[in-house]
């Protein structure tokens, strides 16, 4: 029985240091790269949706928000946090927490390779869009792809 368990873990280990490996061998973000060109496409109070028309090799979703900032169209503030930047305000828009329930801007992207219906959904222009698995300052952006932020609710 324990070796059984054992050749289990081994496995179960072995999947994860090789999905480990594939994620860590994809582009990587680049604290420099700039995403050159991006549409506002949508801004309400709680959605902004942006499309991303040119980038620099490794541009991130943070730099495409710094983009709009720096061109008059949005703010935003952000906290820097182990994990990477944290978006914490856009358009005034703050994050709320009390006890175990609150609102935070999530990111979704239209890009499958780094989003996930697991953890939420965002609907824009009758098409569903996953939430990203990478935060804003490791989610490399791509050309023609969108990126949404939406004010949502949670709970833990």
């Amino acid at each position: 029985m324990k070796r059984k368990l054992s050749t289990i873990f081994t496995l179960f280990l072995t999947v994860i240091m090789s999905v480990c490996c594939l994620f860590a061998c994809k582009e990587e973000a680049d604290p420099k790269a700039q995403t050159k060109s991006v549409d506002l496409e949508k801004v309400t109070e709680t959605l902004i949706v942006m499309k991303v028309n040119e980038a620099e090799e490794g541009a991130t979703a943070l730099s495409a928000l710094t983009k709009l900032k720096e061109e008059g169209k949005i703010e935003f503030e952000v906290q820097e946090s182990t994990y990477g930047a944290y978006i914490i305000s856009i358009n005034g828009k703050a994050e709320e927490s009390s006890g175990n329930s609150g609102h935070s801007w999530m990111l979704y992207t239209s890009d499958e390779e780094f989003s996930t219906t697991d953890y939420g959904t965002v609907e824009y222009n009758g098409e569903t869009y996953g939430q990203a698995a990478l935060g804003a300052s490791s989610l490399v952006v791509k050309s023609g792809e969108y990126y949404i932020w939406s004010y949502d609710a949670w709970t833990y």
